[in-house]
């Protein structure tokens, strides 16, 4: 079969959608097996949308709560680690400890903290002085993720297993780390546990 002008939709891509035309011969027309062969230089394909209808061309999950599916990918998951010589319980933990870096009070409460909830309500409950934090926070999460996935050798595999799938924080109430209500946010934390998994891989 045939399709006219087939059009491709990249979804999560930075703030919003990137529209990439594949073309076609002479009629306007490809093939589905043209279509899938043209696309896979694109490494984001996500979704084809062609008059309305929706083919899956790459698979991708998604991820929220500590409950589901995936859920150990969440920061909220107990999956402890070690850096800069500390045992972490989470990923939270550490991510909103480093916000009062000089503060070793306010550090040591969110390290000891029982559960990420809690970690999460300690560092927001206290006026952060972390210089240039926005332009930091990134690295000091991809630090923590690392750590998790490399000494956690079951979430680890799970990781990895994940092929080439794009992940997906399907998070509705946050665009920067997550997909956002709209699905266009950032998804930040996705995007970094696809490189952590590249990094990972032996």
């Amino acid at each position: 079969p045939a399709f006219t002008c087939a059009v491709v939709a990249l979804p999560f891509i930075e703030a919003g959608y990137e529209i990439v035309w594949i073309d076609t011969d002479e009629n306007g027309l490809i093939s589905l097996e043209d279509f899938k062969r043209k696309s896979k230089n694109i490494s984001a394909v996500l979704v084809v949308h062609i008059f309305g209808q929706e083919i899956n061309l790459k698979p991708w999950i998604e991820f929220c709560e500590k409950e589901d599916n995936y859920g150990g990918f969440s920061n909220f998951s107990y999956y402890p680690f070690y850096l800069e010589d500390i045992c972490w319980r989470t990923s939270e933990h550490y991510y909103q400890a480093n916000k009062f870096k000089r503060n070793s009070k306010i550090y040591n409460s969110i390290q000891q903290a029982q559960t990420p909830t809690e970690a999460k309500k300690i560092a927001y409950s206290n006026d952060m002085h972390y210089k240039d934090w926005d332009k930091k926070k990134i690295l000091f999460m991809h630090n923590a993720l690392l750590a998790k996935f490399r000494q956690n050798e079951n979430l680890k595999k799970e990781l990895l297993n994940t092929g080439s799938a794009y992940i997906i924080e399907k998070a509705k109430n946050d665009s920067y780390w997550g997909s956002g209500l709209e699905m266009n946010g950032k998804n930040i934390l996705g995007r970094l546990l696809m490189f952590i998994r590249d990094e990972i891989k032996e």
